[in-house]
């Protein structure tokens, strides 16, 4: 069993995530980081850092992306959420979050899941009422 990637999402930074005060919301930024939730060692060589890093926040990562000559898919979706968002990404075994302040993308996921189920009936009885 291996050593998870955690991203942690600043909780003043989830609102934004999920564009929550758009007509439209964008989900582009939250879905881009759910399909990156990776081993931690896979992350690590993905960005070119270094295998004694233990975390990392969105600051320090997009210097490091500004500095590295490595080729990094999505470079660019990469560079504009780190700009946007304050992010820690550590391995699972990191303790020294402040849970005060960030929580992990997964449970900002799973809160979404469960919003959803909780109202899906709602959900339904838009889309039959023709308004779409």
């Amino acid at each position: 069993m291996g050593i998870d990637l955690v991203i942690y999402v600043k909780k003043d930074d989830v609102r934004r995530l999920l564009d929550i005060d758009s007509d439209y919301p964008d989900w582009s930024a939250f879905l881009f980081l759910l399909k990156k939730q990776v081993r931690f060692y896979r992350f690590l060589e993905e960005m070119g850092l270094d295998e004694r890093t233990r975390e990392i926040n969105s600051k320090e990562l997009l210097v490091h992306l500004a500095k590295t000559n490595k080729k990094i898919e999505d470079r660019d979706e990469w560079v504009e959420i780190l700009s946007k968002f304050d992010l820690i990404f550590a391995p699972d075994t990191y303790t020294d979050i402040n849970e005060e302040e960030y929580v992990p993308l997964d449970v900002v996921e799973h809160g979404v899941y469960d919003v959803i189920r909780k109202h899906f009936n709602e959900v339904m009885e838009f889309l039959e009422s023709g308004v779409v």
